[in-house]
């Protein structure tokens, strides 16, 4: 007789533990499907193979993850940018560039940049790299 395994899991595929990061990554695999124009925390628990309240352990409320997963895609747009700060007209090109590709790919994501800030640090990197380029173009602080 075949005795009950005291790990439920035991014989069967390792579970990966739930942290933000995996959270953010299947998040943006679904704002990156084709129609896709918003994420529900019940279809996130589905691609995650988990309970949707289980992402509550990692993230306050929809909107703090939705702030992370724009944060995660501005921040993307931020890392596109590869011209030297002294070109500052092209950096900011780039800089548009990258977020209109990276807003195609994630429409759901993109849809919140019209309602959300993340006061994270994607969204401060582009902050700062257009307030150095503004710079560079001789503007000071009051213009």
């Amino acid at each position: 007789m075949k005795r009950p395994s005291a790990h439920p899991n035991a014989g069967g595929p390792a579970r990966v533990p739930l942290d933000r990061d995996r959270i953010i990554a299947a998040g943006l695999e679904l704002a990156a499907k084709p129609g896709s124009l918003s994420i529900s925390v019940r279809e996130l628990g589905n691609r995650l193979g988990t309970d949707p309240t289980a992402i509550y352990r990692h993230f306050r409320n929809k909107e703090q993850l939705m702030q992370a997963l724009l944060d995660e895609v501005i921040m993307r747009s931020v890392t596109d940018v590869t011209a030297d700060p002294s070109e500052w007209q092209e950096r900011l090109r780039q800089l548009a560039a990258a977020t209109l590709h990276h807003f195609v790919l994630y429409p759901a994501v993109a849809i919140e940049a019209t309602v959300l800030t993340t006061q994270g640090p994607g969204e401060l990197g582009a902050v700062e790299l257009m307030l150095d380029a503004f710079s560079r173009a001789g503007l000071d602080e009051d213009e």
